[in-house]
């Protein structure tokens, strides 16, 4: 025998639902977060709520009541984010879609009609956003096998930090730190005196 939970989360027998109903609602509730989830005018907060009103959907009508407190207590977001999701969902978005449409008041409960007028695009719009991603990853790969390359061509051979063959020669052999200050005089004539004798100065 089928179920369906009400505003207040009670579980009831449904003998009218059939099990093609049943698996008509699964689908539906699914495809529908999964619209919400895909679709980039919505909110991480707005899945979570969506999620919420398709666990108390009446079906086949598509009717979902969910009084604040009870919105917080199954998704864990905050009073002024369950409002804003919830006015998101119902339409006051930059693309104007709405999956909550007000019907009536239960109290002081709105009693929505649960749509998802995006499916159909949210999956040609996730299409083409992987196509968009691969053709940025394929390009990242791409640029980097030709630095690889160029600088393979530049220095053949070398590798990170080598040193030149011609330069390794002009390298301090004693680092100025290790140069007592007391037998050269300061650190900075330290380094002068080592650097102009490295680069064939005075």
């Amino acid at each position: 025998m089928a179920e369906f939970v009400d505003e207040y989360g009670v579980v009831h027998d449904d003998p009218v639902t059939t099990k093609q109903e049943n698996a008509s609602k699964a689908s539906f509730k699914l495809n529908l977060i999964e619209t919400v989830n895909a679709d980039p005018v919505m909110k991480a907060s707005d899945v979570k709520l969506i999620a919420a009103y398709a666990a108390v959907l009446q079906w086949p009508e598509r009717e979902a009541w969910l009084s604040t407190s009870r919105a917080r207590a199954m998704t864990g977001l905050s009073d002024r984010q369950v409002r804003a999701s919830r006015a998101r969902l119902a339409g006051k978005n930059s693309a104007k879609r709405t999956y909550l449409h007000m019907l009536r008041k239960h109290g002081s409960t709105s009693i929505f009609r649960v749509d998802n007028p995006w499916w159909e695009d949210s999956r040609q719009y996730v299409a083409v956003t992987l196509d968009y991603y691969r053709g940025l990853e394929r390009a990242k790969k791409s640029l980097s096998r030709q630095n690889l390359q160029g600088r393979k061509r530049c220095c053949p051979g070398r590798k990170f930090g080598d040193v030149p063959a011609n330069n390794a020669a002009n390298i301090p052999t004693i680092p100025p730190q290790d140069i007592s200050l007391e037998r050269e005089g300061t650190m900075g004539s330290v380094f002068e005196n080592e650097y102009a004798k490295a680069s064939g100065g005075y």
